[in-house]
């Protein structure tokens, strides 16, 4: 007997991030592009909120929400963000090992009481994070079926 298959949630969620990994010239612009919306205040640092912020403007605007379609309630159905809630449990493993790149410097940011570059994604670190983002929702997501409830049929997490 064989494992299934990446559901098509997952393959949706990993399609719209996996391409920034890649080394070529048409990912670098990709990353550079994404990389400044996903830094909104400029510092060249990634928080894991700025992340999120970021990867949820991706999947909504591969997966704008549907007025013609509706989900079980009747309201519009929202696939992006449908799909950034089912796989957000991993989003934090995710970011932890893509901050940890790089060697941290241990020099604490300037404005911040402790915080060094090993808190947040960097500039060069974010060449990974979308693609361990990708493949953490991957490895997860079996575990996250047993334990919190991902439907086959819908990426709702759900308790149990």
């Amino acid at each position: 007997m064989s494992a299934p298959g990446p559901s098509k949630e997952l393959s949706q969620f990993s399609a719209c991030f996996y391409e920034l990994g890649e080394k070529t010239d048409e990912a670098a612009g990709l990353r550079k592009a994404a990389f400044s919306k996903a830094d909104p205040n400029g510092n060249g640092l990634c928080s894991l909120a700025e992340l999120e912020t970021w990867m949820l403007a991706v999947l909504m605007a591969k997966h704008p929400k549907n007025p013609k379609k509706k989900d079980s309630k009747g309201n519009p159905l929202e696939r992006g963000k449908d799909l950034w809630d089912a796989f957000r449990p991993s989003y934090i493993r995710a970011f932890n090992d893509a901050k940890d790149f790089k060697a941290d410097t241990g020099k604490v940011i300037e404005g911040t009481k402790s915080a060094t570059d090993d808190d947040f994604v960097s500039k060069g670190e974010f060449r990974l994070s979308a693609p361990t983002f990708a493949c953490m929702v991957r490895c997860l997501t079996p575990l996250l079926r047993l334990t919190v409830g991902v439907r086959d049929e819908s990426p709702t997490m759900t308790s149990r």
